[in-house]
């Protein structure tokens, strides 16, 4: 009796207890780390950047250095209303050559994106700021959606105030960790996107992740 009975809340407990997401046959591990979601709200909603102390009050150097910050022109960041996909990329590499960053900074987003990851919801969303209307879309959903071709025509209907889906790369961070590299793209239709390798650097006295350069590197 003992042992039908241990079979028998064994039994419950497997139904009760949901598996994580498996996508494409396979099982994709939940990203812990929390300074990657603060980079992921960083470019979400980028942090003003710092104005060095010589140059605070002086109009013209002021504005000359606020002139040179990257562009990321077609990801629409700031906007609010956002839908991010579950499932990180894994397509992403840097090259040597890429000299933008150093070793450590570009070993540690190479060896990350060898296998995707997925956000928690929970954990994006509790560090975006209280007015944002950020959704997070499931690949369980994106296939449902984009297996015909009127995919993009539903998810408008869906979501009629977002310009479309952004995905993530895993976050690459120095040595250190004061340095930052994320891939993101936007996908705005089936031959309208965009996707930027976003460089960030760690406030050393805010501890906010800010924006400090950019690469090109998708379009469609």
């Amino acid at each position: 009796m003992g042992r039908h009975i241990l079979i028998l809340l064994a039994c419950l407990a497997m139904t009760v207890i949901q598996a994580p997401p498996v996508f494409a046959g396979e099982e994709v591990p939940v990203i812990e780390d929390d300074e990657e979601y603060r980079v992921f709200a960083a470019v979400l909603f980028p942090n003003a950047p710092e104005i060095p102390d010589e140059i605070r009050n002086d109009p013209l150097r002021r504005g000359a250095y606020l002139s040179q910050r990257p562009r990321l022109d077609g990801l629409g960041l700031g906007n609010g209303f956002d839908v991010v996909q579950e499932a990180t990329e894994e397509t992403q590499r840097m090259r040597p050559a890429d000299n933008e960053a150093d070793a450590s900074l570009r070993e540690d987003f190479n060896r990350k994106n060898e296998k995707r990851g997925r956000l928690v919801k929970e954990k994006l969303l509790a560090i975006l700021p209280k007015n944002h209307n950020v959704r997070i879309i499931t690949e369980e959903e994106m296939t449902e959606l984009f297996r015909s071709k009127g995919g993009w025509n539903e998810f408008r209907k869906r979501n009629p105030f977002a310009g479309g889906i952004k995905s993530f790369s895993r976050v690459g961070f120095d040595s250190e960790r004061m340095r930052a590299v994320v891939f993101v793209r936007h996908q705005a239709g089936s031959e309208m996107g965009v996707g930027y390798r976003i460089y960030l650097h760690k406030s050393a006295t805010s501890g906010k992740w800010i924006i400090t350069g950019s690469v090109l590197t998708y379009i469609s």
